[in-house]
C-alpha cells in the first residue's frame, strides 16, 4: 500500500516545471503537488508564515540551486537547522556541474544531488525515479504536524 505524499517542488523554469508535474501525475499514487517558484516563497511556505500559515509540511522536496530571491543552497541553509524541517528529506535537482555545489549542498545537509537531465524524456523519467524511491521504498520519518 502506498501512502499519499506531499511533494513541494522549488524551481523557476516553467518547462521543467511542467514536465515534472506530468511524470509525478503519470501514475495512480495519491499525492499532493506543489510548486514553488522562488526562494523566498519557499522559505514563507516551509516556515509556514503568510500567507502559507495554515498549509502541512511537505514529505519530500525537490530543490533547483539556481532560483530567483534565494538560491537553493540558501535555503538548505535556513530550514535544516530548524526542528520540523531538519527530518524533510531534500533533493537537489539542478543542472550545475560544478563540485563546489555538491559539495556545499551535501555541507547543508542536502539528502541527495542529482544532474537534472536536459532531455525531457530524461527528467521525465528521473522524477518518477525520485518518486518511486523516496516515497514508496524508504521510510520516512512522520510529519511532525501529525504526531
Amino acid at each position: 500500500m502506498f501512502l499519499k505524499r506531499k511533494i513541494l517542488i522549488i524551481e523557476d523554469n516553467e518547462v521543467d516545471i511542467s514536465i515534472m508535474r506530468n511524470a509525478l501525475e503519470s501514475n495512480d499514487r495519491e499525492k499532493e503537488v506543489v510548486v514553488l517558484r522562488n526562494g523566498e516563497e519557499a522559505i514563507k511556505y516551509l516556515k509556514q508564515e503568510d500567507p502559507y500559515i495554515d498549509v502541512s509540511l511537505p514529505d519530500i522536496i525537490i530543490l533547483d540551486l539556481n532560483i530567483p530571491m534565494k538560491s537553493g543552497v540558501e535555503i538548505l541553509k535556513e530550514i535544516k537547522p530548524l526542528k520540523d524541517l531538519k527530518r524533510i528529506p531534500v533533493i537537489i535537482l539542478t543542472a550545475s556541474e560544478l563540485d563546489w555545489d555538491v559539495m556545499s549542498t551535501y555541507d547543508f545537509h542536502a539528502n541527495c544531488f542529482i544532474r537534472k537531465p536536459s532531455e525531457a524524456d530524461q527528467l521525465f523519467k528521473t522524477i518518477q525515479s525520485i518518486e518511486n524511491f523516496w516515497c514508496n521504498t524508504v521510510q520516512l520519518p512522520p510529519n511532525p504536524e501529525f504526531i
